[in-house]
């Protein structure tokens, strides 16, 4: 055998040799586990919390339901700044309204030769929870508005007070609601001047 291919035999052996080492200690890290670098494992995400549950209207609402429906109403205004004594022809609507968090009110005049300027109103009241009172917010059709509260019912007497501004000006604002039955309510409208309460309105109503 000459010299060349002693030495290409002896690397094939070497080489042969190295794989087989290679081999041997592959198959024994698989037959160790421990050998084994262990397996990261993926990040987990951070958990999601719940949603808050869904706010419910509070049930201190259902204290109005004597109110609600359509009214049909006679009432008579005194005279005053808005003119002499006269009649007239009027309507309360009361529902449930915005996913039930708020009563809406819709108070309407009807025109006549005594009324020429019939009052139209819109209100919503809730309840402050914070506050531990009714309140209500209305508007009329002349540009004026209120803010009224009222602890609730005392008997069968509602009386919402606050303020009203019309003009300008702004005043002490009443009106009370007196349950004749469930189908007959009367309401009354009042301002104060000077110190005494005068009444705009008063309505005899029912269902």
């Amino acid at each position: 055998m000459t010299p060349t291919r002693s030495f290409a035999l002896a690397c094939a052996l070497a080489l042969a040799l190295a794989g087989a080492a290679v081999l041997g200690a592959g198959r024994a890290a698989l037959a160790d586990p421990s050998s084994v670098a262990p397996a990261i494992p993926p990040p987990v995400a951070p958990a999601i919390p719940p949603p808050p549950p869904a706010p419910k209207p509070a049930p201190e609402l259902e204290q109005m339901k004597s109110l609600e429906g359509s009214w049909r109403c006679q009432g008579r205004a005194p005279s005053g700044p808005s003119g002499p004594e006269h009649a007239y022809k009027s309507s309360w609507k009361w529902k449930r309204d915005l996913d039930g968090f708020w009563w809406s009110a819709e108070y309407e005049q009807k025109r006549s030769g005594q009324n020429p300027s019939p009052m139209r109103t819109r209100g919503y009241l809730t309840w402050d929870a914070a506050a531990r009172m009714f309140v209500l917010l209305g508007v009329d059709n002349v540009g004026g508005y209120a803010q009224e509260s009222t602890a609730g019912w005392n008997g069968t007497v509602l009386t919402l007070a606050g303020e009203s501004t019309t003009g300008g000006r702004r005043l002490p604002f009443r009106e009370v609601i007196t349950l004749g039955g469930p189908r007959e309510l009367t309401w009354r409208g009042e301002i104060k001047q000077g110190g005494d309460w005068t009444t705009l309105g008063e309505d005899l109503c029912k269902k």
